[in-house]
């Protein structure tokens, strides 16, 4: 089936998405859902089976006395996460190597975009260029950047091309909170052998008619960022909406970015236990990616996304509830290089990825089990002037995925199991255990093994060039993985945690030169890579109105076949910070990063030195109606220079102020 999107329609009848996508859903699908529902049956029945044999007694006084602690080192929004089981749990219940930012921590360093906040996570690395806007894509633990899923309230924004994001693209101001794996997820989410971001926008459907906020900042190369936001009630209607426009004349060699964004969801509460909720989003960028003077050339990019979901929730009886969405987005995506000296253009490359699907959820809260279970499936079609044998290929994938969550004393148990199935590359099966074991009160040991995989790139599959051969025989990436975690506050007002992981990962996508012509090249699955390190984390309870904190990761990503490091991969990590909070003075947030890039023979790069950013901010009036709020951030306090290729330097110090007005 030839899947054809006209958002000119869709914008004259945002509501014919769901009427459009059941009469396409409904002739795709019903083969791949038969088998999958199957397949379903038998993993539900074996995980119902003795759902009540543990007793749960007592359970609520141990898990008062537990979160009262917690509360001390964590925002009340980092407690509860879903990403773990796509399904709410306690932190603590946890196995997977996760850390959360809250809404409060992005509002303090005043970040454009998910590329600034991703920047001070500890774990991920990411090569920061240009400025607001600026395209990057992020790695997690050393893993490659197509092996990273990023997911926006379910849908999945990576593109079927690379299968890769440009963070630099994703807005932040509409943002709740972000959870993130740092280790394959392919039992709950797929294709996802580096780790998941899963982004959780704001909406918490207060009972006021109205309220929001409206801010605007203003910096250097006239970078503007104005941001405006609503929610409230209507009947039985909630709503949120938000609109961000940002923009910069580059803060180093053509690298100007002009991007807007929209966002909106809409949830019908029908009855006292179904509820309807509608999103729609629209991001569109006009982006230049810097030069290159020695070959005389310079990029730009334009893209375009629209996505929207349709969901129903249905609360079945106490505990159990069911969920089914239907999903639709197309991102368009124009790259062109141009001569640098004359302006002429060299060559243009565009791509068109349109995507809908289908996915339904069961959960069920019983006794000290929490169970999930699940289908999705996904019709892809990617459009390029780049492919061999036509210019659109198409990628379809179905699965069925089962977990639970067991409470028994100190232990908690994740088993998970995930089946996959994708036209171009087959199928698999991703299992995997978690363990969580709580020896005292304020020790908490996490572990899991899982195996996972990632799906090859339709890039690497049927695009060409004049130096790249397509490879259709491609197959899925393979990892088994292994983690272990000790999370403690033994020591007095400090919150630590530590861990190591090791992925062992087969038949690893890697170019090879072509024997009958050596300067064209192509992609096989023919590397063994080993990627494993070490992971520590610490921050303060606050003391004098100050927080501390600090992450060290070292990792060590090497190809088992030629016995050397990979390039482009991180040796290490720094994260610091420190926050002073007073109401009456101000707050302010000093954060610092270091990287030691594993470099490439044909770049130089410069990472020698720490970024420093400085974030300030005072509420200036507050009444019952609101408040209001002044900020100032000083990026890169001390001028230094962190890039890993010398033609895409990072911006030098530059400062930007701005108002943000709450009502």
């Amino acid at each position: 089936m030839k899947f054809i999107y006209s958002f000119k329609s869709f914008r004259a009848n945002p509501f014919s998405l769901l009427q459009f996508t059941i009469c396409n859903l409904q002739s795709t699908i019903c083969n791949s859902l038969r088998r999958s529902a199957l397949i379903l049956f038998i993993f539900t029945l074996l995980s119902l089976h003795g759902l009540f044999i543990v007793s749960c007694a007592g359970e609520m006084t141990t898990r008062e006395k537990e979160m009262a602690i917690l509360r001390m080192y964590y925002k009340e929004e980092e407690l509860f996460v879903v990403t773990s089981t796509k399904s709410d749990k306690f932190i603590d219940q946890v196995p997977e190597d996760m850390i959360t930012v809250s809404e409060s921590e992005i509002r303090a360093i005043n970040a454009h975009t998910l590329s600034d906040v991703l920047y001070h996570v500890p774990g991920i690395s990411l090569d920061l260029r240009g400025g607001p806007g600026a395209a990057t894509v992020p790695s997690i633990q050393g893993s490659d950047m197509r092996q990273v899923l990023i997911v926006v309230d379910g849908v999945v924004l990576n593109n079927l091309g690379a299968f890769a994001v440009n963070t630099g693209s994703i807005p932040v101001k509409n943002i709740r909170k972000i959870e993130i794996i740092r280790g394959p997820a392919s039992s709950v989410w797929g294709s996802s052998l580096g780790g998941v971001i899963n982004i959780i926008t704001k909406g918490d459907w207060p009972n006021k008619k109205l309220e929001g906020a409206v801010s605007g900042s203003y910096g250097e190369a006239d970078t503007t960022d104005s941001y405006v936001e609503a929610t409230g009630k209507a009947g039985n209607m909630k709503y949120y909406v938000d609109y961000n426009k940002l923009r910069t004349n580059g803060l180093t060699a053509n690298t100007p970015n002009d991007a807007d964004h929209f966002y909106t969801k809409l949830k019908f509460d029908l009855s006292d236990n179904v509820d309807l909720l509608f999103t729609l989003g629209y991001f569109n960028g006009d982006t230049g990616e810097g030069e290159m003077v020695p070959y005389d050339i310079f990029f730009h990019n334009w893209y375009s996304r629209v996505f929207s979901t349709m969901g129903l929730g249905v609360d079945l009886w106490q505990g159990a509830r069911f969920d089914l969405a239907l999903k639709e987005m197309e991102q368009n995506f124009e790259n062109v290089d141009f001569q640098r000296s004359t302006g002429t253009e060299n060559a243009r490359n565009f791509l068109k990825d349109s995507n809908y699907g289908v996915n339904a959820k069961f959960s069920l809260a019983a006794g000290a089990h929490q169970l999930v279970t699940g289908m999705d499936y996904d019709h892809g079609q990617l459009e390029s002037n780049a492919f061999t044998e036509g210019n659109t290929h198409l990628l379809k994938r179905w699965a069925a995925f089962v977990n639970d969550t067991i409470r028994w004393n100190d232990f908690t148990f994740v088993p998970g199991f995930r089946y996959d199935h994708a036209d171009t590359s087959g199928g698999f099966m991703s299992p995997s255990i978690g363990l969580t074991y709580q020896p005292m009160a304020r020790l908490l040991l996490r572990s899991t093994v899982a195996r996972g995989f990632n799906i090859p790139p339709l890039n690497s599959t049927f695009g060409t060039g004049p130096w790249f051969v397509p490879n259709p025989s491609l197959t899925m990436e393979k990892i088994r993985s292994y983690q272990v975690g000790v999370e403690t506050i033994l020591v007095p007002y400090v919150w630590l945690r530590t861990g190591l992981f090791r992925h062992e990962i087969s038949g690893a996508i890697t170019s090879e030169t072509l024997s009958v012509d050596p300067f064209q090249s192509t992609v096989v699955n023919k590397s063994s890579q080993r990627r494993q390190g070490f992971e520590a984390e610490a921050k303060t309870v606050k003391f004098y109105n100050i927080t501390l904190n600090a992450g060290f990761v070292f990792t060590d990503v090497k190809d088992l076949d030629t016995k050397t490091y990979l390039e482009m991969t991180p040796r290490h990590t720094i994260d610091v910070g420190a926050q002073y909070s007073d109401p009456l003075i101000c707050q302010a947030t000093l954060k610092g990063h270091y990287i030691l890039w594993t470099p490439h023979s044909l770049f130089q790069g410069n990472y020698d030195s720490f970024i420093w950013d400085l974030h300030l901010s005072r509420e200036v009036y507050g009444r019952e109606w609101g408040d209001v709020e002044l900020f100032l951030s000083a990026r890169n306090l001390f001028n230094s220079s962190q890039y890993l290729i010398e033609f895409w330097k990072n911006p030098g110090r530059w400062v930007e102020g701005g108002v943000r007005v709450n009502f």
